[in-house]
């Protein structure tokens, strides 16, 4: 805020810019005054001129509204004349939030700082970002979760497939049952032991001398460090104790397990020959996550359609379009995965839609291998196993020769 002095030596500078000494010459003793200085400047006889007209109207108005004596214009305007030593004694009050224009007072807005709606405001908006950027913490979390779920399925699948030719698990010598009928069949030592001999249409079967745990997968690690990670001996002079290394326990978590869909090749399967005479292979590792042990309740592990599914067609390339022809009573979503099965093709698919028609009918779209097996007259079969995230198909050439067959 400025000061009565400062504001008597703003007057001062004004007055004095507005003076004819600032660039202006004074005309000469006895010569008349031009028609320009006569019009802005007023004239004295003895003094000559003072101040200009326009300027001093102005200076005089800006004096009153700093509120400076003396209050009236026209006082100001005798005021303005009396020139600088009179100008210098003239006491100023505070500045104030009012000039006039015109005769007029107006008030002016000055403002020492914010009012309580912009705060208020303010916060709102503050909140709105604080909240977005609180919303995508879960997100993330889940987005990291299904990455590394992903990432850890096709971990499982590749090496699922590996230990199929390390153990030899398509040698006939080490299966449990061989005289089921049929070209697709299920190795699964968890599910025999567990739910049954038997996945909707087709056998399901266990390996001698393999423990059903194996198809758990073991890379899934957990750390579990004992209570005591020091040392038993103490240490002296006050040493910090240290965790002993190589005490912590590697413990599988258990979430991932795997199943075989193995299906024999179509020329020896025309042919008609027995297990034990066949070489070529299609198997389909399935990567299960938290796997579903148990069919009763309202919720089982492994649902079977038997009836009422209708193909699009007899073929269908990258995938096939199914129909219900009867009211679908299991849930289904999208990205799940399901076997679709006729007496020619037994394959796993991908859900990549799923709903109804304007007559009522549900409708899937199914997305994988291309589609020969037919189902166009409604003789298909759906199989949904809870918890599948991943199938990984490839073509085995069992090994009869050598060491392996002895």
């Amino acid at each position: 805020m400025k000061t009565s002095r400062s504001l008597a030596g703003e007057l001062v500078r004004r007055a004095s810019d507005c003076s004819p000494r600032r660039g202006r010459r004074s005309p000469s003793p006895g010569r008349r005054p031009g028609l320009r200085e006569r019009e802005n400047s007023t004239f004295d006889r003895s003094n000559g001129p003072t101040i200009r007209r326009g300027c001093r109207e102005r200076l005089a108005r800006w004096a009153v509204s700093f509120r400076c004596r003396p209050h009236s214009q026209g006082d100001a305007l005798g005021w303005a004349n009396q020139g600088p030593s009179a100008q210098k004694r003239l006491p100023c009050a505070p500045i104030t939030n009012s000039t006039q224009r015109g005769g007029q007072v107006r008030r002016l807005n000055i403002r020492r700082g914010i009012s309580i709606l912009e705060v208020l405001v303010s916060l709102f908006v503050l909140s709105v970002g604080v909240l977005g950027v609180a919303a995508l913490i879960p997100l993330g979390k889940l987005a990291m979760l299904e990455v590394e779920k992903s990432d850890r399925t096709g971990a499982c699948g590749r090496a699922a497939l590996r230990e199929v030719k390390v153990r030899r698990m398509l040698d006939p010598s080490n299966w449990t049952n061989t005289s089921f009928t049929g070209n697709v069949f299920v190795i699964d030592p968890l599910g025999v032991s567990k739910i049954g001999t038997s996945i909707g249409p087709l056998t399901r079967i266990s390996l001698n001398n393999v423990n059903a745990n194996d198809f758990f997968w073991q890379d899934d690690l957990a750390y579990a460090r004992p209570e005591d990670a020091t040392a038993a001996a103490g240490r002296a002079n006050g040493e910090r104790p240290m965790p002993m290394p190589g005490r912590a326990n590697q413990v599988a978590d258990g979430n991932f397990s795997w199943f075989l869909m193995v299906a024999a090749s179509p020329g020896e399967a025309n042919a008609g020959l027995a297990w034990d005479q066949r070489r070529q292979f299609t198997v389909s590792a399935v990567v299960c996550y938290k796997r579903l042990f148990d069919n009763s309740g309202t919720k089982p592990g492994e649902k079977y359609i038997s009836g009422g599914v209708t193909c699009d067609d007899d073929i269908g390339y990258g995938g096939i379009g199914i129909e219900f022809s009867v009211p679908l009573v299991v849930e289904v979503k999208r990205n799940e995965w399901v076997l679709l099965t006729t007496s020619k093709q037994s394959t796993w698919y991908r859900v990549v839609g799923i709903g109804t028609d304007g007559s009522g009918t549900t409708r899937m779209s199914l997305v994988g291998p291309d589609w020969y097996g037919g189902g166009k007259d409604g003789s298909a079969s759906l199989v949904i196993v809870e918890g599948v995230t991943g199938v990984y198909t490839t073509t085995i050439q069992r090994d009869a020769d050598g060491i392996w067959a002895k």
